[in-house]
């Protein structure tokens, strides 16, 4: 179930349920038949939540091919509509699961001794051009969190002007993906912000 809280101030908080398998659940308790809603689908597998002030996209393609690793990355591109500035780093973003477990992002250092190359990632990668497609007239702001083989230069710090944005993979530690698919929580945080963006996806494999 996707919901909104609004505060003052106009400070946007986003709560994205994005489907993230092929086949798309159903309730079974519902009775209906009806396939669960997700957030409006810009790819077969990115979601995307918005308003006034800011927007949220999730690609979730990379996570799928991840889930047997001790890592699982998530795809996010977070764009600054209204804002006068919004700063952003590695650590503003924060994975919780449903029984309130909450996962740091790693480091580049813990991936290279536990996880491979993050490259590959990047490749499987999907949100970039639907989001230059989307906002074609903001900015795009370098960003780097997680630096690899192909991209070694780290940008950890990132501000975003209006009307500009970023997209980048962060990485979580694999909170034990299940089968069927469950839903996970991804928090992103700024000082500009009083509430976080609230981003909500389903990784995991039907059954």
């Amino acid at each position: 179930m996707a919901r909104t809280m609004s505060r003052a101030r106009g400070v946007l908080v986003v709560w994205i349920q994005a489907l993230c398998c092929v086949s798309c659940a159903v309730n079974p308790s519902s009775g209906s038949g009806r396939a669960a809603k997700g957030s409006p689908t810009l790819a077969l597998s990115t979601y995307y939540e918005e308003g006034s002030q800011a927007a949220v996209v999730v690609g979730v393609r990379p996570a799928l091919s991840r889930r047997d690793r001790p890592y699982i990355p998530v795809e996010v591109a977070v764009v600054n509509k209204g804002l006068a500035a919004l700063t952003l780093t590695a650590e503003s973003f924060l994975l919780v699961d449903t029984d309130g477990r909450s996962f740091p992002t790693v480091t580049a250092q813990e991936l290279s001794r536990g996880y491979g190359s993050t490259d590959v990632d990047r490749r499987l990668g999907e949100i970039e051009p639907i989001v230059q497609n989307r906002y074609q007239t903001f900015e795009r702001v370098p960003s780097n969190f997680t630096p690899g083989f192909d991209t070694p230069i780290g940008r950890d710090r990132v501000t975003l002007h209006r009307f500009s944005y970023l997209v980048d993979m962060v990485y979580f530690p694999n909170p034990a993906v299940p089968t069927p698919a469950a839903p996970y929580d991804l928090l992103v945080r700024a000082p500009e912000l009083q509430d976080p963006l609230v981003v909500r996806f389903i990784v995991g494999r039907a059954r």
